[in-house]
């Protein structure tokens, strides 16, 4: 799984993204929306674009000495979901909470965010 520029063996895949925080220059939060649904592919675009998801070794992330808490997963939320339903073909609009490990992860960013603008 990899972005594949002008290859007959690629497959069409859409990510837009936007900047929601920023946290020095250790981490940024952004939120994704994407068009296609093609396997890792959040997390290809995003290193394609040399932003490794926080806690994502398989593609490439290495511990922060900054952050006092090292994510123990991919920090990636599926927070907002519009589907059809496979079988009715009806609209489903599911949301979920940010979870507690990936709130934590965001609460010591921002600690590291004011102790660097001391």
């Amino acid at each position: 799984m990899a972005v594949i520029e002008g290859e007959k063996n690629g497959k069409h895949a859409r990510t837009d993204w936007e900047i929601t925080e920023s946290f020095a220059e250790v981490a940024t939060l952004v939120r994704c929306t994407i068009h296609t649904g093609r396997t890792h592919q959040i997390r290809v675009h995003m290193k394609s674009l040399g932003h490794i998801l926080l806690g994502d070794i398989v593609y490439g992330w290495k511990p922060i000495p900054e952050m006092t808490l090292q994510p123990e997963r991919v920090m990636l939320h599926a927070e907002h979901l519009v589907i059809k339903h496979p079988i009715s073909g009806e609209k489903m609009d599911l949301r979920a909470p940010i979870p507690d490990d990936f709130e934590a992860v965001l609460k010591d960013l921002r600690g590291v965010t004011h102790s660097k603008k001391r």
